[in-house]
């Protein structure tokens, strides 16, 4: 059918839980409220006060999307078409910041709601209740950040965080599908040879976790059904980050073997009716 379709994505090392971090060029120690990173990932996406880049995307024929997690923010777009014209658009738009005193405040009352929905749901109500039994600091705070540190965003805050994080030296970008590389390698050294950057040396403090696990506990919630979750921590100091992605996989192929919607025992615990639906996953709090 001569079908292709092309894939990008443009992260940055920087996520819900890298809040305080040192300068190292004068020593200093910075912070920023909890939830900058999925604020700013919002506001990256409107490029003035009445531009959307989103609607650029659709029209010229890609999906676009973002999402924060607690170690890198991502841009993400796909398309068949157009390849050369969206490589450029993701870069001009997440490289370049706007924000106003305007559109930051428009901006806090729609994440509130989203974290309030958030915290509506059982399934977030639990993650949350066992994020805060294997963990005592780092994971324990929402990606969104919570009421009060929304509201304390502010423009200078996401100036800040994006001067200091989205730097080229902190920044990665992927492609997938039926790619020129050499033309694809020129056009992207041209469109960054235009543009000045000033990447900074920053080291990101994360508050020191101990080894002890609450290993049981319960959270009453009016649900028409029991719900349990089982979580276990795996300390990453003890593999180089190429180890802990390969050990990742391994690990989340296992899973799936023993507890996927098509394995044996997921079949056997459907027909005893011990579970209605089962999941898993390999949780990235465990990746930084």
């Amino acid at each position: 059918f001569n079908y292709k379709k092309y894939f990008a994505c443009l992260s940055c090392k920087f996520g819900g839980i890298d809040y305080k971090y040192q300068d190292l060029s004068d020593n200093s120690i910075k912070y920023l409220p909890y939830g900058t990173a999925h604020y700013l990932e919002h506001k990256k996406f409107y490029v003035d006060d009445k531009r959307d880049i989103s609607y650029e995307f659709s029209y010229l024929g890609a999906n676009s999307n973002a999402f924060t997690d607690y170690g890198m923010t991502s841009y993400i777009f796909d398309s068949y078409k157009n390849f050369d014209t969206l490589i450029e658009l993701l870069l001009d738009f997440v490289q370049k910041p706007y924000f106003t005193d305007k559109s930051v405040r428009k901006e806090k009352g729609i994440i509130i709601q989203e974290y309030k929905s958030y915290h509506d749901s059982p399934w977030e109500k639990m993650k949350m209740k066992l994020y805060n039994n294997l963990y005592k600091e780092v994971f324990t705070k929402d990606i969104l950040g919570d009421v009060k540190s929304i509201k304390s965003i502010t423009k200078e805050s996401l100036y800040q965080a994006f001067n200091d994080f989205y730097t080229p030296n902190n920044m990665i970008l992927c492609l997938a599908g039926d790619i020129n590389v050499e033309s694809t390698f020129k056009l992207i050294e041209e469109n960054q040879r235009n543009k000045k950057f000033k990447n900074k040396n920053i080291k990101v403090i994360h508050d020191i976790e101990d080894k002890q696990v609450i290993r049981q506990s319960t959270l009453k919630l009016d649900v028409p059904e029991d719900l349990a979750l089982i979580g276990f921590r795996i300390d990453h100091e003890a593999f180089k980050h190429n180890e802990l992605m390969l050990f990742s996989f391994k690990l989340q192929i296992l899973l799936e073997k023993l507890l996927g919607k098509f394995s044996n025992n997921y079949q056997e615990m459907l027909d005893k009716k011990l579970v209605t639906s089962l999941g898993t996953s390999f949780g990235d709090a465990t990746m930084y």
